[in-house]
């Protein structure tokens, strides 16, 4: 046994020798760095790293990835990325032919890292291979999208079918900046149907295209920016156009559809062409070479006038863009500038309107637009500036309105010299209109003018504005109807109240806060905010114009600083909880429009609730007048028409209320003011109310009504009333009830 301990303890010892020689000679041969200058390990590799610039690969580069590498130099360890190779494909070989019915394939391979890559070929067609197609469904057909493969092409021919189905449609920009387009025909197959807007868009060289007899809508913009566009025409008999000396026509030729941006010279207009048409005057306003119009002898429908288009109704319709001269001044005694007459013209840098004696002269939608004009002189008295009239005029620094203001209103829609950019100032008529009731869009004039500082209006005894510092109010100063976006650091007189312009909302020199919120004076002017919980922050004293337009909203919080609410503040909102503790002093004109709240809203005694305010509004319970605040409430006519109130509390405070009608579901009223029921004023509000049938009227119990009062309660509505047993108490105050009876 002893033996055997011994012989195993001999063995045991040579193991642990041999373990430490293997370790000793591994660490020999795996090396370590320099540490403190001293060379340890492998003195071989470390010596020569030292002495040499010799990089060594840690990390190869692939095709899709860096590589690294790096050497040690006077102890020192630096380090290089090897850029990314990038594939080296082969050519393309096609794996799947293409038929008239399908698609091919192809693919190449990349001789570093095999990597394949595959590339689908367009289905083969009778016309030019390789263009961009979307399927729809609701169709059952193609519409072309894109030029895809045939960029570089000069002529492209439109294919009849693409994998065996119809190709019926040019989809917007399908063919926009093809630099080398020259020419477009179609199959003689081809079943295309339309040609959609910018269809063809900023082709510098494209000239001419032959449309199929099938097309049947082509929109009036579908060359857009191509400035060397000539020809039209169609390939056989169409049923909807006809083409003649190279300008499209309605079949009849009675509608001009489209004239090439590059037909130069004198336009004939045919005696089959109507003069009540603004596809034509579209038309010819992108008639870009045209140098001045004439008109066949037995046309009665136009006139022209040193080579002007005007109707035989005495409008101006179409002033030609290449003709000579840089100032114009139209023909004495119009009744307007008809829609797109002067429209994209460059070589006007000067136009005179006459004097009329017409009353009611128009200045149409778009009639001086996108123009090169710099000085606008109106001699005539305008009735009305339609919208978006004089608009886009990059170069506009001068408008003289010198027509007398002795009668008739000048009225200015919407938007109607929006973005003229270079605007400074303008002088508008006494008798001028603004847009009060221009509907639901409260647009601006004068949205976009972004270096207007100043709006006078002339002033008579009949003048319903008036100027201030360059700001148009109303006589009172209560209401701001015109302000300038150039104008900054302005302060509104304390007087003001409201709000009519939303102006505000598109002045991109205002800043939202960290909350999206954008004010203006001390006005919430705008939300655009990613949070569905606002909160207007406190010293806000009103709301501006369309604030709040159109938002989806959990809460709305507002300070008790606000007082004024502006026309369609809330237009259009939709909110679950409404949070406000305080007294509106002015609720506008359609504040609370289409207004999106289904509970209760306390306004407080607001000195003003204005026609409309609550037009098809949704909030279900509503308050007035039963707070003190010195103020008195007074209602205007259809402040409630059409909303779904269907509970209204009227307070002591309210002054003045006007009709109540269309409420079809104002089930109850709670009546705390005694003055309302004894002057009887009460019962009028409610008598022939429209669609207004209400279920119960509850008044306070100190209230005593007379014999009178009651017949006129019992006749408000077509069937009888009487007292019932009903009590409620509300703030402390009971109510007793006269309730319809049942039939």
């Amino acid at each position: 046994m002893k033996q055997k301990k011994k012989l195993m303890l001999v063995i045991i010892f040579i193991i642990c020798i041999l373990a430490t020689a293997i370790l000793v000679a591994c660490n020999n041969k795996t090396g370590t760095q320099n540490v403190g200058g001293t060379n340890q390990g492998n003195s071989n590799s470390n010596n020569n790293a030292d002495s040499s610039d010799e990089w060594i690969t840690q990390t190869p580069a692939t095709c899709t990835a860096n590589g690294l590498k790096y050497r040690v130099k006077n102890g020192v360890r630096e380090e290089e990325i090897i850029p990314v190779l990038g594939h080296s494909y082969s050519d393309w070989t096609t794996t799947i032919t293409p038929t008239t019915s399908s698609e091919g394939k192809e693919q190449r391979t990349c001789s570093r890292c095999h990597d394949v890559e595959y590339h689908t070929l367009s289905a083969l067609v009778d016309g030019t291979n390789g263009l961009e197609y979307t399927y729809s469904e609701k169709d059952h057909a193609y519409i072309i999208t894109g030029a895809g493969g045939a960029l570089n092409e000069k002529t492209i021919e439109i294919p009849s079918k693409y994998l065996g189905k119809n190709v019926i449609a040019l989809g917007e920009n399908a063919f926009s900046n093809l630099q080398k387009l020259e020419s477009v025909t179609f199959s003689n197959k081809s079943v295309l149907e339309t040609i959609s807007d910018s269809a063809f868009n900023n082709c510098p060289e494209f000239e001419e295209i032959t449309l199929p007899a099938e097309i049947t809508y082509i929109s009036a913009d579908f060359v857009n920016d191509c400035p060397n566009f000539k020809r039209i025409s169609i390939n056989g008999e169409s049923e909807i156009y006809s083409a003649v000396d190279n300008v499209l026509y309605t079949s009849d030729l009675s509608v001009i559809v489209a004239y090439p941006t590059a037909k130069a010279g004198k336009f004939v207009i045919p005696d089959t062409v109507s003069s009540n048409n603004v596809t034509t005057t579209y038309a010819l306003a992108k008639g870009f070479a045209i140098t001045e119009f004439d008109v066949e002898s037995e046309n009665s429908n136009f006139e022209v006038e040193d080579g002007v288009l005007y109707s035989k109704t005495q409008r101006l319709l179409s002033y030609p863009h290449a003709k000579n001269g840089s100032s114009y001044t139209t023909r004495s005694n119009l009744k307007g500038i008809g829609k797109y007459a002067f429209m994209f013209n460059d070589s006007l840098s000067e136009l005179t309107v006459a004097e009329t004696t017409n009353g009611l002269f128009l200045i149409e939608s778009y009639s001086i637009s996108y123009t090169s004009i710099s000085k606008l002189i109106l001699n005539s008295k305008v009735w009305k500036f339609d919208q978006y009239a004089i608009i886009e005029n990059k170069k506009l620094t001068d408008v003289s309105y010198n027509a007398p203001d002795d009668s008739g209103i000048c009225s200015l829609d919407s938007y109607c010299f929006m973005n003229n950019t270079a605007l400074t100032e303008i002088v508008l008529p006494a008798n001028v209109e603004l847009y009060e009731t221009g509907g639901p869009s409260l647009g601006d004039p004068f949205t976009g003018c972004t270096k207007l500082k100043k709006i006078e209006v002339k002033q008579n005894e009949n003048s319903k504005f008036k100027s201030i510092d360059g700001i148009v109010y109303d006589n009172d100063v209560e209401t701001v109807w015109l302000i300038p976006i150039g104008k900054k650091d302005v302060s509104f007189p304390s007087s003001v109240k409201s709000i009519a312009t939303n102006v505000f909302k598109y002045d991109d020199s205002l800043n939202y806060d960290n909350n999206g919120l954008k004010y203006y004076n001390n006005w919430l002017v705008d939300v655009n905010s990613s949070s569905s919980d606002i909160v207007v922050k406190e010293g806000t004293i009103g709301i501006a114009p369309m604030a709040f337009n159109r938002l989806t909203l959990n809460s709305i919080t507002l300070p008790n600083s606000i007082k004024y609410v502006s026309p369609y503040a809330f237009r259009l909102t939709k909110v679950t909880s409404f949070k406000y503790d305080n007294n509106f002093d002015y609720i506008s004109n359609f504040a609370f429009a289409e207004f999106d709240y289904k509970g209760k809203i306390d306004f407080g005694t607001p000195s003003y609730i204005g026609e409309s305010a609550l037009y098809f509004s949704k909030i279900s319970e509503i308050s007035i007048g039963n707070k003190n605040n010195g103020n008195s409430t007074v209602v205007k006519e259809k402040a409630f028409y059409c909303s779904v109130i269907q509970k209204l509390y009227i307070g002591n405070y309210v002054n003045k209320i006007k009709k109540i009608e269309d409420c079809e579901n104002l089930t109850d009223v709670y009546v705390f003011n005694d003055r309302l029921v004894q002057d009887e004023t009460l019962f009028s509000i409610f008598t022939f109310a429209g669609s207004t049938v209400v279920q119960k009227f509850w008044f306070a119990s100190y209230i005593e009504l007379s014999d009178n009062a009651i017949k006129k309660l019992t006749r408000i509505i077509p069937f009888n009333m009487e007292r019932v047993d009903d009590t409620i108490t509300i703030d402390n105050v009971q109510f007793y009830c006269y309730s319809r009876k049942s039939s």
